[in-house]
């Protein structure tokens, strides 16, 4: 896949928030709509692109493009694992830990709402994303379903892809089963080559989606900043549809040459750094969920990367180190 610069260095420096992998192009494609769980696509410059989605019967029109051969639609349990929060998150910056913010005004007046803030890149790398209002969590709980069904037909998607001429890894063919969406924002990639140095955002009296970074010049440094707002639309983006997907929640699948094909599931929290919240979360790692044996692919390894989050319970220490001092019961 081809990949921007700018794409690069905000999903590298976001996707420690833990929330799936950050898209540097929210907006849903007009030909598509927007992402749904379910779609089984690809992700090109920071956006996603559906070949179709498993959710639905093959002669739906969001599969107006065909579907994979011997396609069969996933089915799970949704009344039980399908989860939404309409106010996962407000509407205050998320950003790399290389950037902080040290001014920071917001509220309403006789111009309308404005928002003001200002950042500091103290590394080489940075990023921003700055929603317009609250964010919507959608997911697909854990399940079996869905890493299953990927073992079962991932092969199937790829042959999909390259029968429409793509040129297209497989492991880069992904299922989604989660996102985050709002209904404007404002991105912006950071690259520095100098002391840290700062970037200001404003949206006085105007929408997220028609505001912009300013560089605070100083001859001494030389930095960029890529930067990006959506949607445009014709009328205000304020309280529109929350359509605009900002991050991403996937499986996708790796084939080893020996090992055959592992399985891992994208966008478990890792982090604290997400724009001032007090949450601790486990670093990057996997969890091995199941192991299949096919004679066609060899060993078949399902993760789940970054692995999720476990909440211990303090006491669970103090009972652990009670149980050290207990004399044990003789055979």
């Amino acid at each position: 896949m081809s990949h921007s610069l700018a794409a690069c260095i905000y999903a590298e420096q976001l996707r420690m928030h833990g929330h799936g992998e950050p898209l540097w192009q929210p907006e849903p494609r007009p030909e598509d709509g927007e992402v749904l769980i379910g779609d089984v696509g690809f992700i090109e410059d920071g956006r996603f692109y559906r070949l179709f989605n498993a959710r639905f019967p093959a002669d739906h029109p969001i599969n107006k493009d065909g579907v994979p051969d011997g396609f069969v639609p996933l089915e799970y349990n949704e009344r039980a694992l399908l989860q939404k929060n309409e106010h996962y998150l407000g509407p205050t910056p998320l950003y790399s830990k290389s950037v902080s913010t040290n001014k920071v005004a917001v509220g309403g007046g006789a111009k309308g709402a404005y928002a003001s803030y200002r950042f500091t890149c103290r590394s080489e790398k940075g990023a921003v994303l700055i929603p317009g209002g609250d964010i919507t969590l959608w997911h697909v709980q854990r399940n079996r379903s869905f890493p299953e069904y990927v073992r079962l037909y991932h092969d199937s998607w790829h042959q999909f892809a390259e029968a429409q001429t793509r040129v297209i890894n497989a492991e880069d063919i992904i299922l989604v089963t989660g996102f985050l969406k709002a209904s404007e924002w404002a991105v912006a990639a950071i690259a520095n080559h100098g002391k840290a140095h700062g970037v200001s955002f404003s949206a006085q009296g105007v929408p997220v989606a028609q505001a912009e970074f300013t560089l605070e010049h100083d001859a001494t440094v030389e930095m960029s900043v890529t930067q990006r707002s959506g949607p445009k639309r014709s009328a205000d983006p304020r309280g529109g549809p929350r359509d605009q997907c900002l991050f991403l929640k996937y499986y996708k699948a790796k084939r080893n040459r020996f090992l055959g094909r592992k399985i891992v599931a994208n966008a478990e929290p890792q982090d604290d750094e997400h724009g001032g919240g007090d949450q601790a979360w486990i670093p990057n790692s996997d969890l091995v969920l199941g192991v299949a044996r096919n004679p066609s692919v060899g060993s078949l390894t399902v993760e789940e990367v970054p692995s999720t989050m476990s909440l211990n319970d303090p006491l669970d220490h103090a009972l652990n180190y009670i149980l050290t001092l207990l004399p044990r019961s003789p055979l």
